[in-house]
C-alpha cells in the first residue's frame, strides 16, 4: 500500500499559456520559455524554469533541486526525500511532493501570493534539509 505523500504550495496567480517551448541545455538545467518541460527520474542535482510554460517532474531522486516558475505551472515531485529544495512561483503555482516522513528547516516567503508548507514537513532543527519557497 503506497503511503500518502506531504506536499507544499507556493502560488501566486497567474495562468499558463502554453507555446513552443525554447531549451537552454547547460549541465542539469532545463529552461523553457513557454510550453511544455517534462523531467523524469533524475537523479543528480537539478535547476529547471518556465516561463509561462508547464513544468511537470517527476519520480526525482535529486539531492538538490531548484525550481521556478514565471506565470506558468510547476508539478515537482520527489520520491526520495531530497536535501535541498528552492521553488519560486512569480504570477504562477507551483506545487511540489516529497515522501511522507521528509522533514526540513523550512522558509516560506509570499509577496502578492501565498506559500502554504504542510506543518508536517517542518522541522526548524533539520541539520541538512531545507525547503525554501517564495511566492509573487
Amino acid at each position: 500500500m503506497r503511503r500518502a505523500a506531504t506536499t507544499a504550495q507556493a502560488t501566486a496567480g497567474g495562468s499558463c499559456r502554453p507555446g513552443l517551448a525554447q531549451w537552454s541545455l547547460r549541465g542539469r538545467r532545463r529552461d523553457v520559455t513557454s510550453g511544455s518541460l517534462a523531467l523524469t527520474g533524475l537523479r543528480g542535482p537539478l535547476r529547471a524554469a518556465v516561463g509561462s510554460g508547464i513544468l511537470r517532474a517527476g519520480a526525482l531522486g535529486s539531492a538538490r533541486a531548484e525550481v521556478r516558475t514565471g506565470s506558468g505551472r510547476g508539478e515537482v515531485e520527489f520520491v526520495v526525500r531530497p536535501e535541498r529544495v528552492t521553488g519560486h512561483a512569480g504570477s504562477g503555482r507551483l506545487d511540489i511532493t516529497v515522501p511522507v516522513s521528509s522533514r526540513f528547516r523550512v522558509e516560506c516567503r509570499a509577496g502578492e501570493g501565498r506559500c502554504e508548507v504542510d506543518a508536517a514537513l517542518g522541522d526548524p532543527g533539520s541539520p541538512r534539509s531545507s525547503l525554501d519557497l517564495t511566492a509573487g
